[in-house]
């Protein structure tokens, strides 16, 4: 027989000799051929299928079915199964010897397995036993050397089940089971240790009623951990489970189940209540959980306590009724709602999902977040305020207040910044903005383009959105600048007797959009001072007005000081000092004026890669290298150009005999 089905197995051939006598079949031999197995069966009678006697062995190499080992979560099976069958009137007995090499047990490949069934099968009903042993099961992060399991189905339904399994790193667990006619559960032992975790779950029933079990109450301990669950389980799809949990140290339950979350921390206390209707239009499980956790992170968010009473509904609505969180910094609230699927690791949120979330923070550390913000520069900071989020996942709208102290933003820190914030249709607008450095005081407001849709797939084309900000400040000293540029060591002024009154002052708008932003603007300096890191000593007293038009910032007339006030080691000499002084009784004021001139322009287009067009002149000025290259006075009239690649050209004289 080639190529036959026979209860939805595929068999490639049976062979073999026959002989039928007296109504009775014999065969000293029957070969049965199919993919991965090789059977030879003797069959030493059979009339029908009530009476009958069978044995023979069966060969597995890399066998796999999916109508009959699959069920059992069984596959690529290799070894030898023994079989007899023996069927009449009186008696229907069966008997299996299984001795197997490497195969998968859920997936996960185990080395070997030894093990017997053996038993009656009255009015439908086995009775019998089954015992054996594992060998080598890598289970996820376990790696289980031996499981011993023994099952006796005694008369009436009646059964009793025991599990034993070891592993050499230490793990183990051993369960003792008995089931009662009617179909109630008793564990009458389960206890062992899971990664250094101490598991010891007192006896418990669990009821038979209809067609699901109750069972009443389970006390579990983990470490030093407690648990208790009560609940109904019908099946995967229908059930209502509750829980509470004291002392529970989350690091130490991802440990033993071989998967970490975000969070971690010590669950101080929990309720939690899980069910599930079996409800095919709705198939989300009903959560709600009340959680008080303690000394723990969210991601980078440490925190002293976190507090979170929440539920989740069959419209995939999660309902948060208070959000607690306090570190030793600060700490953050909330109340609110959100539609999300949790079941959907790949798409949590929909386009029409409605967000309804009030947050109040006070001296909450902004390094924290940075992972979250939705731009690629660090954020610093510790903020106090509010936030409020409505609108849609595919739409939000946000309003929030802020005050933060010691601001910072990529290379720029502040001493506070406050102002409040609002976003809606991919526009984020800015109102009252005060920023202040330790020399200067800022302010804006405007609005710039950003779009923070929580859906990917979804998200819009902002490059050529408008913008349309104004920023005005004044400083006697332009932190934000020199970090970027490494020729700048400082920008600041020098003491005058001149009022109170700022060195630099800006006023700069932006228009355009995100793409090609336009800037217009101008800057005021007096009484300025520079620091090039190329040169020793300062570019001092420096006056001007700069315009910005359309990204080109215009120099028509900028005039600074530069000389050496180091003195000559002749000058030092004790004569040459007291005549010095007793000119200085003559003449008070022996500064010379400014002279060092600047005009040209800059294009601010790219505004951390200017393109530079300068014109620099100067007579008797003094210069001097930071790495003592050179040191000397003269008179230059220098061409600067190029933007990456600077370009100078010009001449500088010096003045004779000082100038080496």
């Amino acid at each position: 027989l080639i190529n036959s089905l026979i209860d939805s197995v595929e068999i490639s051939s049976i062979s073999g000799q026959f002989t039928y006598n007296d109504g009775i079949l014999s065969s000293d031999n029957i070969s049965v051929e199919s993919e991965g197995q090789i059977s030879n069966f003797n069959i030493d009678s059979f009339a029908d299928t009530d009476n009958f006697n069978i044995y023979g062995n069966i060969k597995l190499r890399d066998f796999s079915d999916q109508s009959f080992i699959s069920k059992y979560a069984l596959d690529s099976l290799n070894g030898d199964i023994n079989i007899s069958w023996i069927k009449n009137f009186d008696a229907n007995t069966i008997d299996l010897d299984i001795n197997l090499g490497n195969g998968l047990l859920y997936e996960n490949k185990f080395n070997g397995f030894n093990g017997n069934i053996a038993g009656k099968i009255v009015n439908g009903d086995f009775k019998g036993s089954s015992s054996g042993k594992l060998i080598g099961w890598e289970f996820y992060t376990y790696n289980w050397d031996i499981i011993n399991y023994s099952i006796d189905i005694l008369k009436d339904k009646q059964s009793k089940y025991q599990f034993n399994a070891i592993s050499a790193m230490g793990d183990s667990i051993y369960i003792s089971a008995e089931k009662e006619p009617e179909g109630d559960l008793f564990i009458t032992e389960c206890a062992g240790t899971l990664k250094q975790n101490k598991l010891n779950i007192q006896p418990f029933y669990a009821n038979k009623r209809d067609d699901y079990y109750h069972f009443p109450k389970i006390l579990i301990n983990l470490g030093e951990s407690k648990m208790e669950l009560d609940g109904n389980y019908q099946n995967n799809n229908k059930y209502d489970i509750s829980g509470n949990i004291e002392n529970l140290e989350l690091n130490n339950l991802y440990s033993i189940i071989g998967k970490a979350f975000r969070i971690n921390g010590l669950i101080k206390s929990a309720t939690i209540n899980i069910k599930n209707y079996n409800n095919k239009l709705n198939p989300n499980p009903i959560y709600s959980a009340k959680i008080d956790m303690n000394k723990g992170a969210i991601d980078d968010i440490q925190f002293d306590q976190l507090i979170l009473d929440a539920a989740y509904y069959l419209d995939r609505r999660l309902v948060i009724n208070d959000f607690r969180l306090d570190s030793h910094l600060g700490n953050i609230n909330g109340v609110g709602g959100l539609n999300i699927d949790i079941s959907d690791k790949i798409r949590l949120l929909e386009s029409e999902d409605e967000l309804d979330l009030e947050l109040n923070f006070e001296n909450v550390d902004l390094d924290r977040f940075n992972r979250y913000f939705p731009w690629g520069y660090e954020s610093r900071g510790f903020m106090t305020g509010t936030l409020e989020i409505s609108g849609s996942a595919d739409k939000p709208e946000i309003s929030s207040h802020m005050d933060i102290s010691k601001p910072g933003f990529d290379k720029i820190n502040g001493e506070k910044l406050s102002g409040n914030i609002f976003y809606e249709e991919n526009k984020l607008d800015f109102r009252n903005l005060l920023l202040q450095t330790k020399n200067g005081r800022y302010s804006g407001f405007g609005f710039l383009p950003l779009d923070l849709n929580l859906i990917i797939e979804n998200r819009a084309d902002i490059s050529k959105e408008p913008i349309d900000f104004v920023f005005t400040g004044t400083t006697n000293n332009v932190e934000f600048l020199p970090p970027y540029f490494d020729l700048l060591d400082s920008l600041t002024s020098i003491k005058t007797d001149v009022g109170s009154s700022n060195s630099y002052s800006i006023e700069l708008l932006i228009t355009g959009s995100l793409e090609n932003p336009i800037r217009n603007g101008k800057v005021v300096i007096q009484n300025g001072s520079l620091y090039l890191d190329p040169i020793d000593g300062s570019i001092s007293n420096i006056s001007g007005l700069l315009s910005i038009s359309n990204n080109q910032l215009i120099i028509n007339s900028m005039t600074g000081l530069l000389e050496n006030n180091e003195e000559s080691e002749l000058m030092s000499l004790p004569i040459f000092s007291d005549i010095t002084n007793i000119l200085e009784g003559w003449f008070v004021d022996k500064r010379v004026g400014n002279n060092l001139k600047a005009s040209g322009s800059i294009d601010l287009t790219e505004f951390f890669n200017p393109k530079f067009a300068l014109i620099l002149s100067g007579e008797n000025i003094s210069i001097s290298s930071s790495y003592d290259l050179f040191h000397g006075s003269g008179s230059a009239d220098i061409n600067i150009t190029g933007r990456d690649t600077m370009y100078i050209s010009g001449e500088f004289i010096p003045t004779p005999y000082n100038f080496t």
